[in-house]
């Protein structure tokens, strides 16, 4: 039984000798030259398939460009990430800015509303300067932001609600004061905190900026407020 398939073979061969045997010479001919051509084609079907199955469905060079082509699409997407990102900060705080100087001057913020209750001329003084200053560099931000992408009509949300709620708290602050009879030493004190809070904003915002327009309007405001702060951060010491 281990030898029936060697036996096959044995047997299939003289039958083909006999066959070729028995044959005449032009059909022997034409036979021999059949079974040559069955046996040639036999080889090549079994080198096609030898071959077509060893060959990879990518080739070296296709996967290296695969791969590449994978790690520059996310460097894309990081990349993007990083710089929208850094773009919606620096929008936020040219919007908080803005929002901050706004409500500090005008009829939103406290010179206005409380300056003529001040007995102190020296904190009339210093106020009536901080009031100045903040209206030409409110005035100056506004369009500078706005130039740098900033919708001043449409403030976000987050940015508005809390800027709102700042300087809520010092005008109740103050208003609790000019009740009590203490305005001067509260109003010299809150107001002097809030422009050096002012001054660590506009330093940040300058740091962080590329806009020349922004960071000129900056460098005016930093110099008047500076000095503003410390007269009436001098002038709180005393009157507490």
């Amino acid at each position: 039984m281990p030898f029936r398939g060697h036996g096959n073979r044995v047997i299939s061969a003289f039958v083909q000798q006999e066959i070729a045997r028995l044959l005449c010479p032009a059909t022997r001919l034409c036979y021999n030259t059949f079974m040559d051509n069955q046996s040639y084609l036999d080889q090549i079907a079994v080198k096609g398939k030898t071959k077509v199955n060893s060959e990879p469905l990518l080739s070296p060079l296709m996967i290296k460009i695969i791969i590449a082509g994978i790690i520059a699409l996310i460097t894309i997407v990081i990349v993007g990430s990083i710089l929208n990102s850094a773009n919606s900060g620096t929008i936020s705080m040219y919007e908080r800015l803005y929002l901050r100087i706004t409500n500090l001057h005008g009829s939103k913020g406290p010179y206005q509303k409380y300056s003529k209750y001040l007995r102190s001329s020296n904190l009339r003084g210093y106020a009536s300067d901080l009031e100045t200053s903040l209206t030409n560099t409110g005035n100056q931000i506004k369009g500078a932001v706005s130039k740098a992408g900033v919708d001043t009509s449409h403030i976000s949300s987050d940015v508005k609600k809390e800027e709102s709620s700042r300087i809520s708290s010092l005008l109740s602050k103050l208003e609790n004061a000019r009740l009590t009879g203490v305005i001067d030493p509260t109003y010299a004190t809150s107001v002097s905190n809030e422009i050096n809070q002012l001054i660590i904003l506009e330093r940040q915002v300058r740091a962080k900026t590329s806009d020349t327009g922004v960071a000129g309007v900056i460098d005016s405001s930093l110099n008047d407020l500076q000095a503003i702060y410390e007269k009436m951060h001098d002038l709180s010491l005393t009157l507490n």
